[in-house]
């Protein structure tokens, strides 16, 4: 009898390594436009499928919360079972979703669909960082390679609503979802030319720790959110106390165990723990102006959806040029001076952001753009590589989850946080007149969007509205630029001054 062997990709040139890299930026490439493409989509979805409010929370946020719910556990199940077997199935979940999302007929099923989005994309993403070290072992290419995979990230997420603008204009919204299956497809055969890694079957996948980081996880995210949508007085705070309490049964747990999910003794680690807050703290970066951005551009300014989308443009130019240079960076700078210098880039796009008005010159958007867009990535690029090279081979998976929960976290956590306080600040500066109906005063103190939808007839109100939201747009960030600046010099101090991207932490 003649037994099948599985012959591995010859990786031994640099052009087929590219490729490799190629196939798994496309990869994460799909997930992150999947993330933030709907929301532009949103508006013809709830009048089609006509959801009421709690379904079309959960459409929006399903999505998020399956991620949030296993992305630890699908990185274990990677280390045990094999990176490129975990990234072949999460697209195949994935593309079947898509399909699934385009042909959903009533809300129930696109929140079907979008939960089986999240179970696709937390099976793939940590898979796609985890195997970049498999195909990169020297050290600068590999720091290129991350370079890249972070600046894919950054853009895919900041281009959904482009592409989806885009398609709005002359089609339905279901070619939103129909337009990513031949490029998933494409992804998915592609992915037989990448090495297989992990599956040595050392990881254990123990029932507590998936129930305890699952509830842990989603209850953080959703507490987050509810902080977020309903301010302090809601049920985000018990939530977030419920997320942490069991997150850290959870690595009190892990602590105990000889053969754990997670190696949470990385976080002993000063620089390995900065290194995690520095991947947090650049995607909260990236995701607390976009929301905020929107409404500036679509009501303040006027603009209709597609070029408010098209303005978000310079931002992924910024990041897919800075990104691959990371690696360069660190060597000029090294990691502290490159993951400082992203963040003060960062805190200086924010600045600008926190001077515009509506009558403020696309030029100085531009710009802030720009500034935000590189330094994200730069930031992000050389975290992700600390992060990524601090694990021993064996636990890449380990830090791929770490980096990946960074990453939904700081998505969520930029929108929530500073959309709460934008909106504290909003309702401070709102000064409406005596007299008005309760229920009009209710829907404009709920936001901008609210009150341009109550105060359509009434100019002169709308007008107070926007200047209100002006001034709240510009306090808020200038409060997320002072955060950037205090990262900046954290990250200065405590990550190494290594001029290569090894690892931050001794093992």
């Amino acid at each position: 009898m003649r037994v099948a062997v599985t012959r591995e990709p010859d990786l031994s040139t640099r052009s087929r390594r590219m490729i490799a890299l190629g196939i798994l930026s496309l990869s994460l490439l799909m997930i992150a436009i999947d993330a933030s493409i709907l929301n532009i989509a949103l508006p013809r979805i709830a009048d089609d499928l006509r959801p009421d409010a709690t379904q079309l929370l959960w459409i929006v946020d399903s999505y998020s919360l399956t991620v949030a719910a296993l992305l630890v556990t699908t990185a274990a199940l990677g280390d045990r079972f094999g990176r490129r077997r975990m990234l072949r199935i999460g697209l195949a979940v994935f593309a079947a979703a898509t399909a699934l999302a385009a042909l959903s007929t009533s809300p129930e099923l696109l929140i079907s669909a979008r939960v089986l989005l999240g179970v696709g994309a937390a099976l793939a993403m940590p898979a796609t960082l985890s195997l970049l070290r498999a195909v990169f072992s020297d050290d600068r290419e590999r720091a290129f390679a991350i370079g890249l995979w972070s600046a894919v990230g950054a853009a895919g997420f900041v281009l959904g609503p482009v592409i989806g603008g885009v398609i709005l204009q002359v089609a339905a919204w279901p070619f939103v979802f129909w337009m990513q299956l031949p490029f998933i497809a494409l992804a998915l055969v592609a992915t037989r030319r990448l090495p297989e890694a992990g599956g040595a079957g050392a990881v254990s996948i123990d029932p507590l720790g998936v129930l305890l980081s699952g509830a842990g996880l989603v209850s953080l995210v959703w507490g987050i959110k509810q902080v977020g949508e309903s301010g302090l007085e809601g049920s985000g705070l018990t939530l977030m106390g419920i997320g942490v309490a069991a997150i850290a049964v959870f690595v009190l747990v892990q602590l105990r165990r000889a053969q754990p999910m997670i190696d949470v003794r990385l976080f002993r680690s000063v620089r390995f723990s900065t290194a995690a807050l520095a991947v947090l703290a650049s995607n909260v970066a990236l995701a607390a102006p976009l929301l905020l951005l929107t409404q500036q551009l679509q009501i303040a300014q006027g603009l209709d959806p597609l070029p408010a989308g098209l303005a978000f443009l310079p931002i992924a130019v910024g990041a897919v040029i800075s990104g691959p240079f990371a690696p360069q960076v660190v060597r000029a700078l090294g990691m502290n001076g490159a993951v400082g210098g992203g963040f003060l880039l960062t805190s200086a796009g924010l600045l600008v952001f926190s001077t515009v008005s509506v009558q403020t010159p696309f030029v100085l958007l531009l710009v802030g753009m720009v500034l935000l867009g590189a330094g994200v990535s730069v930031a992000s690029a050389a975290a992700s590589a600390a992060l990524l090279a601090a694990a021993p081979a064996e636990r890449a998976g380990n830090a791929a989850a770490i980096q990946e929960t960074g990453y939904e976290l700081g998505l969520t956590m930029g929108v929530s946080v500073f959309g709460s306080v934008a909106l504290a600040s909003f309702r401070a500066n709102l000064e409406l007149p005596a007299g008005l109906d309760p229920a009009v005063v209710s829907a404009v103190e709920s936001g901008l969007p609210q009150a341009a939808a109550v105060l359509v007839d009434q100019p002169d109100l709308l007008a107070m509205a926007i200047d209100a939201f002006s001034v709240s747009f510009a306090e808020t960030m200038a409060l997320a630029a002072l955060a950037a600046l205090v990262i900046a010099v954290v990250a200065t101090i405590a990550l190494p001054r290594d001029r290569e991207s090894r690892s931050v932490t001794e093992h």
